[in-house]
């Protein structure tokens, strides 16, 4: 038996591959959605002003790394966050933050 010899759509294959990484990402932001509310991350910012993942862990009772990881995921999914502006990505002071 022969191999059939195929060609691929480049564009296809790119259009099918964008829209399964689409698709991972919203999936992939529902359950970070969920996760905050659970939480209570979205109730404990909001109204707080700029705070950093230390001080939302604290009002949270929740692990610093595992807040910051979370608040890093929202920005990568575009959800606006402002938990840092004017202390740095650090959180310790100066510039715009993440």
């Amino acid at each position: 038996m022969a191999l059939l010899e195929q060609t691929i759509d480049q564009q296809k294959l790119e259009g099918f591959l964008g829209k399964v990484i689409g698709d991972w990402g919203a999936a992939n932001g529902c359950a970070l959605a969920l996760l905050g509310d659970r939480l209570g991350l979205y109730k404990a910012m909001t109204g707080a002003g700029p705070i950093t993942p230390a001080e939302l862990a604290a009002k949270t009772s929740t692990i610093e790394r595992y807040v910051r990881e979370w608040l890093v995921l929202q920005l990568v999914n575009a959800v606006p966050c402002v938990c840092c502006k004017g202390r740095g990505r650090d959180g310790g002071g100066g510039g715009e933050g993440t």
